[in-house]
């Protein structure tokens, strides 16, 4: 019964949403995809899971009514004061990273990128260093997995391994102008993908690869709007490029798990699952990992005996920093886990936002995130400013992974947003006062 619901509400706001915002590619269609998933594969059943308390799929729908409310308030204003639909009007992009076929924007994307790579060339320094030999490596690869997770690992320059990060969404504007694969689209999330690889992470790759593809989708979407289109018409090439890179990632996720080496012994695992076990990406690891967070959740918020600082998970990065100086006390870097019955820690964004600020912060939180979505969705198709576009994808990628946790959480997601804005800033006010100084 609960599928049918779920499934019943989802194909409603998907095509409520496209009625909205013109587009299928809109973040209602995106929370609800995520969620809707999620919440499926879990009942399920695939594996024995302990049910959903009542309280947990009431918390779920009064945050997706928050969501839908949220757009809704902006759509409503825009009415109230009677502000032309941009979106469905011719609009001008504006940046000076898109003058002289993207110059700039290469050069960034370049940039960003070798210093990523540099940062990888760091870590595997470290490790061969350590081990002797890329055999010892990866023979020994659970062994550092479990130093970077008791955060043992040294040996590559603080945060430049962000950098990439800003560079897949400049990378994804690149692609859907061009409307095809280039060195461009692929060598910030080749130095991702090398640099996770040495830490046996595949959190970073995977969240780069959202990246990438929310900003080439969300670009993609206004293409067709935009005054003197400067993007060619190439979806043969695109289509064939786009399967190399999900081969790509798919296949450095694939490398990661093995090396960590595969878990399957799930308990309460259905005996027709089993026969998955040595397949991947079909088999109970990877079920669990796209299924167990809402789970978690409702355990989490059965029990709910952890003790955290205001704001300590949604804003971990800044909490770290400051205890660096000594006024906080150091934060855990990986929440508390439950059992349900295979343990696990990741428990939605729902749990972040409650263990930080409460009822109030975990209900209102969806509400504003929606709001400020769907309001930078209208301020770009308005403006075409790059600042916006930037806001908007990142928006985006936090809903996008809604369901599996606050994605605020990791420093290479706030850092590189926060690097991203000042310098794309600092570029167009330099620019700027360039060309006032020339004119006189």
């Amino acid at each position: 019964m609960s599928i049918l619901i779920v499934s019943i509400i989802s194909i409603f706001t998907i095509v409520f949403s496209k009625y909205l915002f013109k587009k299928w590619f809109n973040h209602l269609f995106l929370y609800t995809i995520s969620w809707a998933m999620f919440l499926i594969l879990y009942e399920l059943k695939y594996i024995r899971y302990i049910n959903i308390s009542g309280e947990a799929f009431f918390i779920f729908f009064i945050t997706y009514i928050g969501i839908i409310t949220g757009a809704l308030t902006v759509l409503f204003a825009r009415n109230v004061f009677f502000e032309e639909n941009n979106s469905a009007n011719k609009i001008q992009i504006r940046s000076i990273l898109f003058e002289d076929n993207f110059k700039i924007l290469r050069i960034i994307i370049i940039f960003v990128s070798l210093i990523g790579l540099y940062s990888a060339y760091q870590n595997w320094s470290y490790l061969l260093n350590k081990f002797g030999s890329f055999t010892a490596i990866m023979l020994r690869a659970h062994t550092i997995y479990r130093m970077r997770i008791a955060g043992e690992l040294d040996g590559g320059t603080p945060y430049l391994s962000i950098l990439p990060y800003a560079g897949v969404i400049l990378s994804g504007i690149y692609t859907a102008t061009k409307s095809k694969i280039s060195i461009y689209s692929i060598l910030p999330l080749i130095s991702i993908v090398i640099s996770d690889i040495a830490s046996v992470g595949r959190g970073g790759i995977f969240v780069g690869f959202i990246m990438l593809g929310t900003s080439f989708l969300l670009f993609r979407n206004i293409l067709p709007n935009v005054q003197n289109q400067f993007f060619t018409q190439n979806k043969k090439a695109l289509v064939l490029g786009g399967i190399v890179l999900v081969a790509l990632v798919l296949g450095s996720l694939s490398l990661v798990s093995e090396l960590r080496g595969r878990f399957e012994a799930f308990k309460g695992k259905t005996r027709a699952f089993s026969k998955f076990d040595d397949i991947p990406f079909v088999s109970a690891s990877e079920y669990f990992y796209f299924s167990s967070n809402v789970g978690v959740f409702s355990k989490y918020f059965e029990k709910q005996d952890e003790n955290t600082m205001i704001g300590e998970n949604t804003f971990l990065p800044i909490h770290n920093l400051l205890s660096k100086f000594g006024l906080i006390e150091h934060p855990q870097f990986y929440p508390k886990g439950y059992n349900i019955p295979n343990w696990s820690n990741a428990a939605t964004y729902l749990r972040d936002l409650h263990a930080d600020f409460g009822i109030v912060g975990m209900l209102f939180f969806p509400y504003l995130l929606s709001l400020l979505t769907t309001f930078f969705w209208f301020r770009f198709y308005r403006r075409g400013d790059l600042i916006s576009f930037i806001c908007l994808t990142y928006l985006f990628v936090i809903i996008s992974f809604s369901a599996f946790n606050m994605q605020t959480r990791s420093a290479f997601f706030l850092i590189s947003f926060l690097v991203l804005i000042i310098f794309i800033k600092s570029i167009e006010i330099f620019s700027k006062k360039l060309l006032i100084n020339e004119n006189y």
